[in-house]
């Protein structure tokens, strides 16, 4: 499992070449499809499937989730241009209007924000391995907060979004299984025991925040004065729809099985680490076959940058921390067992699920959702990987003592580049050798990061 607590599509931090520049666009006025959020301190799962009309300026979501160990379900039907939301229970036959403030704003990139990469979540070594997305950040001065959001190259269909700030965390929240065009037009139109439901009195709560139209406040799952995930006027959409999670059981023509990811392989990824704020953008080297893992790592822990340059020899058991700017090295005795990249076989298969959309060519990723837990370090997983090639996509890590550990992959290459990265520089040939009596690394993030730093 170490393998999908370090390295794993989120924050996608890196910046790649790309031979045209993208620029801002804005999603298909017709969709349909389903996503899931988390918001770690608030510990809020939501699963939800959504239709959106752009063009009317109609939402319908079927919200369901757990808050602080309770469950709820929501229906809710948005008419921005009748200024009306409906929160509808088909079970007790009843309807709740209220006033919508909230002004309707397309799905789309927002103009001002900044392309931070070009990337590939998963690989282009084979067909059905990859999918080309172009991912956005930007701030929003007034919350203190900053956003990064993922969209497809072709069709600009949202694939994540993430939301960070001071007082709430972050907040991660991911789209999957998208259709372009709307299935069932009824969607739009409220059930007939709404005919009977009073007129909204705008004299009485009135809604003007896009999770109050989606979560009742008397079901205290309300996010206090979250307004937005993106800047005004462009944001509201991406706080309530948006890989990772992947919770929704779907069906499954064939079911998949557990899978190990090719033995060779070099890649990118990030990793958060909330609790401690930490943020890790990595480039990583990979080879099963002979036991040896080189990771190059830099990132922020509390507001404290720093760098990392890690080869870990499992069979030899000894972990180098290399320095090319001092050519010095740091050799540590290494306890960790070395596990191969792949799903373990005691999982359990959450769904099976398409990134993006299957309406066009090089819209969507076919991916599987395994979840499990490690009854020994109290810690649950959710880890994502391609239905063709079993390549690594995203991971959740959680136990209370660390709260979540978001990891995502991206840029994945089937092969070495270069065999040279699993042999230390030569001025690692003085490095004293290893005293068993000194730290020893028995903890993966051990192996990435050193507690000197902290």
């Amino acid at each position: 499992m170490h393998l999908l607590i370090s390295f794993s599509v989120c924050l996608l931090l890196a910046v790649t070449a790309v031979a045209q520049k993208p620029h801002p666009c804005k999603s298909p006025p017709l969709m349909v499809g389903r996503l899931s959020l988390i918001y770690p301190r608030g510990q809020l799962f939501v699963y939800e499937r959504f239709s959106y009309d752009g063009l009317g300026q109609r939402i319908r979501v079927w919200a369901q989730g757990t808050n602080h160990n309770q469950s709820f379900y929501e229906d809710v039907l948005m008419l921005f241009r009748k200024g009306v939301v409906y929160n509808i229970s088909y079970r007790n036959q009843t309807c709740k209007k209220r006033a919508l403030k909230v002004r309707f704003q397309p799905m789309e990139v927002p103009h001002n924000a900044t392309l931070q990469a070009q990337i590939i979540i998963g690989s282009s070594s084979g067909p059905g391995q990859g999918l080309l997305v172009n991912n956005w950040v930007g701030e929003i001065p007034e919350k203190q907060a900053n956003y990064y959001m993922t969209f497809t190259e072709f069709g600009c269909l949202p694939v994540s979004t993430l939301y960070t700030s001071e007082q709430y965390g972050w907040i991660f929240t991911s789209f999957f299984n998208l259709v372009i065009g709307i299935e069932d037009p009824q969607d739009f139109i409220p059930p007939d025991f709404c005919d009977t439901t009073k007129p909204v009195d705008e004299g009485e709560e009135v809604v003007t925040d896009f999770f109050e139209a989606l979560l009742r406040k008397d079901d205290q799952f309300l996010l206090k004065d979250l307004v937005c995930f993106y800047p005004e006027g462009n944001m509201h959409l991406l706080i309530s729809f948006s890989v990772c999670l992947l919770l929704a059981v779907t069906a499954v023509a064939q079911k998949p099985h557990p899978c190990k990811s090719p033995p060779l392989m070099v890649g990118r990824a990030s990793v958060m680490y909330p609790k401690g704020q930490l943020f890790i953008y990595e480039r990583f080297s990979y080879d099963a076959w002979g036991q040896r893992i080189r990771v190059r790592a830099q990132g922020v822990d509390h507001d404290h940058p720093f760098h990392e340059d890690v080869l870990m020899l499992f069979r030899e058991r000894v972990m180098y921390e290399i320095s090319y700017r001092n050519h010095t090295c740091k050799k540590r005795a290494l306890k960790v067992r070395f596990q191969p990249s792949e799903i373990p076989q005691n999982a359990t298969l959450q769904a099976q699920v398409i990134i993006g959309s299957s309406s066009r060519p090089g819209q969507g990723l076919l991916v599987n959702n395994w979840i499990g837990d490690i009854p020994e370090q109290q810690a649950k997983y959710s880890m994502t990987f391609t239905e063709f090639g079993c390549l690594p996509i995203t991971s959740l890590y959680h136990t209370d003592q660390t709260g979540w550990i978001l990891s995502s992959f991206f840029d994945l290459v089937v092969g070495i580049e270069d065999p040279q990265e699993f042999i230390p520089p030569k001025f690692c040939d003085k490095t004293k050798p290893v005293d068993e009596g000194e730290e020893v690394v028995t903890d993966f993030f051990e192996a990435l990061l050193k507690k000197d730093d902290h």
